[in-house]
């Protein structure tokens, strides 16, 4: 048995940096948006997530977010209408 979840998380932009100070500042740093181009309306991070943490994203904090397994990232931003930002965030 593993000890890892392949997840994607999606959160709102104003969680951003409740996010970042609860599971660490490297993750929710690609942004995204309905047509694709800034500002960000939304933080996406995608791949495997310690089982504490996703325990810990799921039960103990208080930001929204939205939780999807596997590795199909693509899918969890468009069932949410989203595009990643491909221009620079200023």
């Amino acid at each position: 048995m593993s000890d890892f979840t392949q997840a994607t998380v999606i959160i709102k932009a104003a969680d951003q940096a409740a996010a970042q100070a609860d599971m660490g500042d490297t993750v929710f740093i690609v942004g995204a948006s309905a047509d694709g181009l800034a500002p960000a309306t939304n933080y996406v991070t995608s791949g495997p997530w310690s089982n504490a943490e996703m325990d810990q994203m799921a039960n103990d904090v208080t930001w929204a977010k939205k939780m999807y397994f596997g590795t199909d990232w693509q899918a969890a931003l468009a069932a949410n209408n989203l595009q990643v930002i491909t221009e620079p965030l200023v």
